[in-house]
Protein backbone atom coordinates (compact mmCIF):
# COMPACT_ATOMS: atom_id res chain seq x y z
CA UNK A 1 0.00 0.00 0.00
CA UNK A 2 1.11 3.60 -0.86
CA UNK A 3 -0.58 6.57 0.16
CA UNK A 4 -2.81 7.98 -2.60
CA UNK A 5 -2.43 5.72 -5.26
CA UNK A 6 -5.68 4.46 -7.23
CA UNK A 7 -6.29 0.84 -7.84
CA UNK A 8 -5.30 1.89 -12.02
CA UNK A 9 -1.90 2.58 -10.33
CA UNK A 10 -1.94 -0.81 -8.53
CA UNK A 11 -2.82 -2.74 -11.86
CA UNK A 12 -0.18 -0.67 -13.44
CA UNK A 13 2.76 -1.02 -11.59
CA UNK A 14 1.94 -5.34 -11.34
CA UNK A 15 2.85 -5.57 -7.92
CA UNK A 16 -0.23 -6.29 -6.54
CA UNK A 17 -1.41 -8.46 -9.54
CA UNK A 18 1.74 -11.09 -8.89
CA UNK A 19 0.95 -11.01 -5.25
CA UNK A 20 -3.28 -12.05 -6.07
CA UNK A 21 -1.80 -14.81 -8.47
CA UNK A 22 1.50 -15.98 -6.53
CA UNK A 23 0.15 -16.38 -3.09
CA UNK A 24 -3.01 -18.69 -1.92
CA UNK A 25 -5.08 -15.41 -0.58
CA UNK A 26 -8.76 -16.59 1.71
CA UNK A 27 -9.67 -12.51 1.08
CA UNK A 28 -8.03 -9.88 -0.87
CA UNK A 29 -9.31 -6.05 0.40
CA UNK A 30 -9.82 -3.86 -2.64
CA UNK A 31 -9.82 0.19 -1.10
CA UNK A 32 -9.59 2.88 -4.14
CA UNK A 33 -7.92 5.94 -3.59
CA UNK A 34 -10.12 7.93 -0.76
CA UNK A 35 -11.87 9.89 -2.66
CA UNK A 36 -11.54 7.70 -6.27
CA UNK A 37 -9.05 10.22 -7.42
CA UNK A 38 -9.52 13.20 -5.85
CA UNK A 39 -10.96 16.08 -8.22
CA UNK A 40 -11.61 19.95 -6.85
CA UNK A 41 -15.13 21.70 -7.95
CA UNK A 42 -14.95 25.13 -6.93
CA UNK A 43 -11.79 24.87 -4.71
CA UNK A 44 -12.95 21.78 -2.81
CA UNK A 45 -11.77 18.47 -2.87
CA UNK A 46 -14.47 16.60 -3.72
CA UNK A 47 -15.27 12.21 -5.01
CA UNK A 48 -13.95 11.83 -8.35
CA UNK A 49 -15.47 9.98 -11.36
CA UNK A 50 -15.98 6.41 -10.25
CA UNK A 51 -15.67 5.32 -14.08
CA UNK A 52 -11.58 4.08 -13.23
CA UNK A 53 -12.38 2.61 -10.03
CA UNK A 54 -14.93 0.66 -11.38
CA UNK A 55 -12.93 -0.12 -14.10
CA UNK A 56 -9.74 -1.33 -12.75
CA UNK A 57 -12.01 -2.91 -9.78
CA UNK A 58 -13.73 -4.99 -12.33
CA UNK A 59 -10.17 -5.90 -13.19
CA UNK A 60 -8.61 -7.06 -9.69
CA UNK A 61 -12.12 -8.78 -8.77
CA UNK A 62 -11.93 -11.24 -11.49
CA UNK A 63 -8.01 -12.09 -10.63
CA UNK A 64 -9.12 -12.12 -7.03
CA UNK A 65 -12.08 -14.76 -7.76
CA UNK A 66 -9.84 -16.86 -10.23
CA UNK A 67 -7.08 -17.46 -7.67
CA UNK A 68 -9.76 -18.50 -5.10
CA UNK A 69 -9.98 -15.64 -2.87
CA UNK A 70 -13.24 -13.57 -2.08
CA UNK A 71 -12.49 -9.87 -3.29
CA UNK A 72 -13.78 -7.43 -0.49
CA UNK A 73 -14.38 -4.01 -1.06
CA UNK A 74 -13.29 -1.63 1.96
CA UNK A 75 -15.74 1.27 1.63
CA UNK A 76 -13.75 4.24 2.35
CA UNK A 77 -14.93 7.22 4.83
CA UNK A 78 -15.63 10.94 3.32
CA UNK A 79 -13.25 13.57 4.59
CA UNK A 80 -14.38 15.47 7.62
CA UNK A 81 -14.97 19.01 6.06
CA UNK A 82 -17.11 16.77 3.03
CA UNK A 83 -19.22 14.52 4.58
CA UNK A 84 -21.74 15.12 1.34
CA UNK A 85 -19.24 13.11 -0.59
CA UNK A 86 -20.33 10.21 1.24
CA UNK A 87 -23.38 9.31 -0.64
CA UNK A 88 -21.21 9.38 -3.88
CA UNK A 89 -18.74 6.92 -1.94
CA UNK A 90 -21.44 4.94 -1.19
CA UNK A 91 -23.07 4.74 -4.24
CA UNK A 92 -19.54 3.62 -6.29
CA UNK A 93 -18.58 0.40 -4.10
CA UNK A 94 -22.22 -0.78 -4.23
CA UNK A 95 -22.65 -0.79 -7.53
CA UNK A 96 -19.77 -2.45 -8.46
CA UNK A 97 -20.19 -4.71 -5.58
CA UNK A 98 -23.60 -5.55 -7.13
CA UNK A 99 -22.26 -6.38 -10.18
CA UNK A 100 -18.99 -8.47 -8.94
CA UNK A 101 -20.33 -10.28 -5.97
CA UNK A 102 -17.55 -8.82 -4.43
CA UNK A 103 -18.18 -8.17 -0.50
CA UNK A 104 -18.67 -4.70 0.57
CA UNK A 105 -17.14 -3.65 3.76
CA UNK A 106 -19.06 -0.78 4.81
CA UNK A 107 -17.01 1.53 6.78
CA UNK A 108 -17.67 4.89 5.16
CA UNK A 109 -21.59 4.21 5.94
CA UNK A 110 -20.35 2.82 9.66
CA UNK A 111 -17.92 6.00 10.42
CA UNK A 112 -21.10 8.43 8.77
CA UNK A 113 -23.67 6.87 11.10
CA UNK A 114 -21.32 7.23 14.25
CA UNK A 115 -20.70 10.26 13.28
CA UNK A 116 -24.21 11.44 13.44
CA UNK A 117 -25.11 9.17 16.63
CA UNK A 118 -22.29 10.23 18.33
CA UNK A 119 -21.04 13.84 17.31
CA UNK A 120 -18.25 13.57 19.97
CA UNK A 121 -16.71 10.89 19.00
CA UNK A 122 -13.50 11.55 16.96
CA UNK A 123 -12.84 9.55 14.10
CA UNK A 124 -10.67 11.59 12.40
CA UNK A 125 -6.96 12.31 12.77
CA UNK A 126 -6.61 16.33 12.94
CA UNK A 127 -5.53 16.41 9.21
CA UNK A 128 -9.42 15.77 8.42
CA UNK A 129 -8.75 12.75 6.10
CA UNK A 130 -7.04 10.15 8.16
CA UNK A 131 -8.39 7.96 10.82
CA UNK A 132 -7.72 8.66 15.04
CA UNK A 133 -7.44 5.61 16.77
CA UNK A 134 -11.16 5.56 17.58
CA UNK A 135 -11.87 5.85 13.57
CA UNK A 136 -9.46 2.72 12.96
CA UNK A 137 -11.32 0.67 15.60
CA UNK A 138 -14.74 1.33 13.61
CA UNK A 139 -12.60 0.51 10.66
CA UNK A 140 -11.14 -2.73 11.56
CA UNK A 141 -14.38 -3.67 13.46
CA UNK A 142 -16.65 -3.17 9.99
CA UNK A 143 -14.17 -4.63 8.28
CA UNK A 144 -14.09 -8.07 10.34
CA UNK A 145 -17.92 -8.54 10.38
CA UNK A 146 -17.81 -8.37 6.87
CA UNK A 147 -15.29 -10.74 6.67
CA UNK A 148 -16.40 -13.08 9.35
CA UNK A 149 -19.98 -12.30 8.51
CA UNK A 150 -20.48 -11.51 12.30
CA UNK A 151 -22.63 -8.64 12.96
CA UNK A 152 -20.37 -5.45 14.82
CA UNK A 153 -22.67 -5.37 17.43
CA UNK A 154 -21.08 -8.57 18.77
CA UNK A 155 -17.44 -7.05 18.44
CA UNK A 156 -16.05 -5.75 21.48
CA UNK A 157 -16.57 -1.90 21.90
CA UNK A 158 -13.60 -0.79 23.79
CA UNK A 159 -9.94 -1.47 22.89
CA UNK A 160 -7.16 -0.94 24.79
CA UNK A 161 -3.26 -0.11 23.81
CA UNK A 162 -0.48 2.67 23.00
CA UNK A 163 0.20 4.67 20.64
CA UNK A 164 3.27 3.78 19.09
CA UNK A 165 4.84 6.32 16.90
CA UNK A 166 2.18 7.28 13.43
CA UNK A 167 1.02 3.79 14.52
CA UNK A 168 -0.63 2.03 17.05
CA UNK A 169 -1.71 -1.39 18.08
CA UNK A 170 -4.67 -2.17 19.88
CA UNK A 171 -5.35 -5.47 21.93
CA UNK A 172 -8.21 -7.11 22.08
CA UNK A 173 -9.29 -9.57 25.06
CA UNK A 174 -10.01 -12.60 23.51
CA UNK A 175 -12.60 -11.81 20.94
CA UNK A 176 -10.94 -11.86 17.94
CA UNK A 177 -8.89 -14.85 16.18
CA UNK A 178 -7.77 -15.53 12.68
CA UNK A 179 -10.00 -16.15 10.12
CA UNK A 180 -8.63 -19.32 8.30
CA UNK A 181 -10.60 -21.15 5.67
CA UNK A 182 -10.63 -24.89 5.86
Amino acid sequence: AQPGVSLRDHWLDGAALAAIRRTRWDYVVLQEQSMLGVMLVQGRPTVNDPDLFREFGRRFIREITASGATPVLYLTWARRPTPETQDRLTRAYAALAAETGARLAPVGVAWQQARAQRPALELFDPDGTHPSPAGSYLAAATLLATITRTPARALPATSSGRVLGDSFRLTWTGCLAPVRTP
